[in-house]
């Protein structure tokens, strides 16, 4: 295509699109990559995964099969995933813990079903802004009403029944860590606003996402998360930032940053970089690398709101660069090599942590671009190509 047609193309596609909060996706590199032949590999299995997409039913909460304890469909519900039936107990109750092994009892409840709908969500709308087929805007935009706006399908904007655990608690707010995927689905959802049929939808989906908010600073047991110093204290500090930089609230989004390393990141790595609050767990590189990716993103959305978190807590503890240089160095290692439990597959977890050191050195800091090539192993036709 000539190169002067490819600009015009480009500078009539960014004078269509109103100006919106950046989160995750780094919009300008997409722009720059989407009519680039290296984006091929990725874009055509994204296609061909988006195709299976259009076809299936709409996700809904209210099509679970257990009920939340309120007995409204319209509240979220989950299963704290390593809780199973005490078999000691004539009934099962309470649920006890099984660190690592998932009761397949979460099927039952919304967990699938938003991870899923997140996944969909996100890649329906990256396929749209690099193909400009309606298609898949369509269907992105048909399971965002269906999940939070239609009256008979939507989600009651709460995670009061969040992880229940059987027989101990009832949820009410014991905490809100699968709201984590409804924060992740705001980057699709904010490249959805550029959808002319989407833009009637964008004022109800923040005033949806601005009661969510809401709740998990309010509600008396969700504020519990800000005392948490392992993974949970990240992800509801990560739930924070998309909501309020979503919807509008820099100001508070920035304070909020500002605060983090000495609230959480500070108490959560140890000097070298490692992480013992994730080390003790069985499967302490899963949850390590689960928490880079949050410190990750946590360190992105803080850039895009002018403040740079690579570097704090120096003085007093390690920093997030620090648990960068220290998780790399098992990577493209055998499960000898890292000196703690993981009962998980270690090949699935490397390719875990291949994604995670990608966006790193792409979104983060280029200083560790040179070591991509032999230190990591993300294939070509890997989604995350397309973002950063």
């Amino acid at each position: 295509m000539n190169r002067v047609l490819i600009i015009a193309l480009l500078c009539s596609f960014i004078a269509q699109m109103p100006v919106r909060a950046q989160l995750l996706y780094d919009v300008d590199v997409m722009l720059q990559k989407k009519f680039s032949p290296e984006m091929q590999p990725a874009l055509t299995k994204l296609k061909q995964e988006c195709n299976v997409m259009l076809n299936r039913p709409l996700f809904s909460v209210v099509k679970k099969k257990a009920l939340a304890p309120s007995n409204d469909p319209h509240d979220f519900c989950s299963l704290a995933i390593y809780t199973w039936p005490d078999s000691t107990k004539p009934d099962g109750l309470p649920y006890v813990a099984r660190d690592g092994y998932p009761n397949p009892e979460y099927k039952h409840y919304d967990y699938s079903a938003v991870v899923q709908l997140a996944d969909e969500v996100n890649k329906l709308a990256v396929c749209w802004f690099y193909t400009d087929d309606k298609r898949y805007a369509d269907r992105a935009v048909a399971l965002v009403k269906a999940w939070f706006l239609d009256e008979n399908t939507a989600m009651n904007p709460n995670l009061l029944y969040c992880q229940i655990v059987p027989g101990k608690n009832n949820g009410l707010g014991y905490n809100v860590f699968d709201g984590i995927y409804i924060a992740r689905m705001l980057d699709g959802i904010s490249l959805l606003e550029r959808y002319e049929h989407f833009r009637k939808h964008r004022k109800a989906i923040k005033q949806w996402v601005k009661k969510l908010q809401r709740f998990i600073v309010t509600y008396e047991f969700a504020n519990k998360h800000l005392i948490y110093s392992n993974n949970h204290g990240e992800n509801y500090d990560l739930q924070q930032l998309y909501y309020l930089i979503y919807t509008g609230e820099k100001n508070r989004a920035r304070k909020y940053i500002k605060d983090f390393p000495q609230r959480l990141l500070c108490k959560q790595l140890d000097v070298d970089g490692s992480m013992p609050l994730e080390n003790k767990r069985s499967r302490g590189y899963h949850y390590s690398w689960l928490t880079m990716e949050y410190l990750t993103d946590i360190v992105i959305l803080a850039r895009r709101a002018g403040v740079d978190l690579f570097d704090s807590c120096i003085g007093a503890s390690a920093s997030y660069g620090k648990a960068v240089e220290y998780l790399s160095k098992f990577i493209g290692q055998p499960r000898s090599a890292w000196p703690f439990e993981e009962i998980g597959d270690w090949s699935e977890e490397q390719a875990y942590a291949d994604v995670q050191f990608y966006r790193i050195a792409k979104a983060v800091d280029g200083r560790y671009a040179s070591l991509l090539s032999t230190a990591t192993n993300v294939p070509d036709n890997h989604f995350v190509r397309l973002l950063y």
